[in-house]
């Protein structure tokens, strides 16, 4: 973020959207792989915007946008990575008022039904071709989709929006 910042001059957003997961139930998953998806998936989320803070904070403001999952909202077979996506959007609802007061924004978007590279291993085509009748508009989404829902929340479109999980859901839950 240092770098970040003296090479561009500021920060004025953060996305944080790495994140890692798992098409396996609670009884599969094992130690070793729950410490690495809490590692990526909450700590990465943690450490991102702790080390924008000061420098949000310093500017006078930002916003930060961090990717939780539907699995965070809806109770599923994929135990583990729902434990740690509903744990972004606890984080995201409860760090908003505190980094509220610096000027800060957090959000976070919730995408169900992507066309990604990560859900295409996780779905068979039959699994593929039927998950999408659970929508509203019967397909996948795109990640541009995903993509413009951030961008809102970054811009100053959406400079009195924050502690705000957004579903991008196509209506799912």
């Amino acid at each position: 973020m240092a770098e970040a910042n003296d090479e561009l001059g500021g920060v004025d957003v953060l996305f944080n959207n790495a994140g890692i997961g798992e098409m396996q139930g609670f009884a599969e998953t094992d130690p070793d792989h729950v410490d690495r998806l809490i590692d990526v998936n909450v700590k990465g989320v943690w450490n991102g915007c702790h080390a924008v803070f000061p420098i949000m904070d310093e500017q006078g403001g930002g916003s930060i946008v961090n990717t939780s999952s539907m699995a965070g909202w809806l109770p599923s077979n994929i135990t583990t990575y729902g434990m740690t996506k509903a744990t972004v959007l606890h984080f995201t609802e409860s760090v908003a008022p505190e980094l509220g007061e610096y000027g800060i924004r957090v959000n976070a978007i919730c995408p169900e039904l992507i066309d990604t590279q990560m859900i295409r291993t996780w779905f068979s085509d039959e699994m593929r071709d039927q998950a999408p009748m659970r929508t509203a508009f019967n397909r996948w989404g795109e990640p541009e989709e995903v993509a413009a829902c951030v961008a809102f929340l970054a811009s100053d479109d959406a400079s009195y929006v924050t502690g705000r999980p957004i579903k991008v859901d196509a209506g799912y839950v």
